[in-house]
């Protein structure tokens, strides 16, 4: 017998497709008891289906980039930043052509990210510094070694603040690398994200989630150890911080973000430093795709629906 996954479950278009197809080999009589089982189904299969709360939905989008805008940018966000903007790109069609404002209901981000809704004033007053935050924010990317271009997030923001929808419009220049993609992009799902904490995790997963292309099951990587620190968005006092102390940069950065990393998503990292003269000049990554990946969905739900309690 067939069950139909709560989260994650085919689209209804891909299950009537199925049904036709094996309706074509059946005589006429038998087709006739064939769609009265099947509208049986799919009566049931809807009902699921529309019970399912809309923000597992919403959890479950892809987030789709092009790799020059992963592997070529720079950048500083803080991770409520990141989501807010992940989750703008995940509202994005596969067959839009064009840049077009999408909302974001406050109330819906916060059950989609985990957040508690205790205090709804207050999370307004947040997510909308935080969008202004994001908006006032610019970033260089590079294009062939030598050319680097300014771009910002976020071109226009509006906020109704009766039903508590923000409208957003991303940069134009932004499109190139969002939409209409055939080549050379990376695809992940939004949930593998939201419930990430530290600080650098969200740009790391990123980065090597892009490295381990669709047709490969695992890849190296080797960064010299200041470039890795500058991809990832370190300021340069942090940097120098690290530099001097290796031990700190592993624990407080490394460790934790493949921590996450390896328990939340659908990749698996480890790591080696490699020394020259006894000094930690480059840091090599071994990136695999993670057998646990559904098993980390639903440890994924759990925190983001045990914040929604607290």
């Amino acid at each position: 017998m067939f069950q139909v996954r709560a989260r994650g479950a085919p689209r209804i278009e891909h299950i009537l497709t199925i049904f036709e197809t094996v309706k074509i080999s059946l005589d006429i009589g038998a087709r006739r008891c064939f769609n009265v089982c099947i509208n049986s189904v799919l009566r049931g299969f809807m009902k699921k289906y529309e019970d399912l709360e809309k923000h597992d939905f919403e959890r479950d989008m892809f987030v789709v980039k092009s790799n020059a805008l992963i592997q070529r940018s720079r950048y500083r966000l803080t991770n409520e930043e990141q989501r807010i903007l992940l989750y703008l790109i995940s509202k994005i069609r596969p067959d839009e052509k064009e840049n077009r404002w999408h909302t974001i209901n406050i109330i819906e981000y916060c059950k989609v990210a985990g957040i508690n809704l205790k205090d709804v004033p207050a999370m307004y007053s947040y997510i909308k510094k935080t969008i202004k935050s994001l908006a006032d924010k610019s970033f260089w990317i590079s294009f062939d070694g030598r050319t680097e271009k300014l771009l910002r997030w976020i071109d226009k923001a509006e906020i109704n603040k009766y039903i508590g929808d923000v409208s957003i419009l991303l940069n134009d220049e932004l499109m190139p690398y969002l939409l209409q993609l055939k080549s050379n992009y990376t695809q992940y799902r939004l949930l593998y994200t939201l419930s990430m904490k530290g600080k650098y995790s969200i740009r790391i997963y990123e980065l090597f989630r892009s490295y381990l292309y669709s047709d490969s099951k695992k890849t190296e990587k080797i960064f010299e150890i200041e470039a890795f620190m500058r991809r990832i968005g370190m300021e340069d006092k942090t940097i120098q911080t690290y530099l001097k102390n290796i031990t700190m940069f592993k624990q407080k950065v490394l460790d934790k973000a493949i921590e996450e990393i390896n328990e939340r998503t659908d990749i698996k990292v480890k790591y080696e430093f490699r020394k020259e003269k006894k000094r930690v000049t480059e840091v090599k990554f071994f990136i695999s795709e993670n057998e646990k990946a559904f098993e980390n969905t639903f440890a994924d739900y759990a925190v983001l629906d045990a914040g929604l309690k607290e």
